[in-house]
């Protein structure tokens, strides 16, 4: 159970980081 809960967690972490990462890249763009 407390595996599922961390592998849980490390994926919600590294979706956020992928959404940080192209929001990033957008405002990148935007000030070019």
């Amino acid at each position: 159970m407390i595996n599922l809960r961390v592998r849980r967690a490390e994926e919600r972490a590294h979706v956020n980081n992928q959404l940080e990462d192209k929001l990033g890249r957008l405002s990148n763009s935007r000030a070019w």
